[in-house]
């Protein structure tokens, strides 16, 4: 019963960050930490924030031209322990070069 219930949580706080009109916010710290350490690499804390910022921007700036659909799946996808900015944007472009590569696919 625990685990139905957490999970409905999950379900529940996916699609309200999906719903959100713009970019989600998130608290990306999480994420720099879990993959400073789990890399094992010596990348300050400072230099993956920088990148979460930059990444925020570039989503900021054209998130409406990112289908619907393809917005709310990524949020989906990226959505828990420690979402970042970056995993968002990643598959939002790979979203729609992969849609593009069909299209084109098709035409031929």
């Amino acid at each position: 019963m625990k685990r139905l219930i957490a999970l409905l949580i999950a379900c529940s706080a996916q699609a309200a960050l999906a719903a959100t009109p713009g970019v989600p916010n998130f608290d990306v710290g999480p994420s720099c930490l879990a993959g400073i350490e789990a890399t094992g690499q010596t990348h300050p804390m400072e230099q993956c924030l920088a990148q979460e910022n930059s990444a925020r921007a570039e989503l900021e700036k054209g998130w409406s031209q990112f289908a619907s659909g393809d917005r709310t799946h990524c949020i989906a996808e990226i959505a828990g322990f420690a979402p970042s900015y970056v995993e968002l944007l990643t598959c939002l472009i790979i979203s729609r070069d992969a849609r593009a590569l069909e299209r084109e696919a098709t035409r031929r």
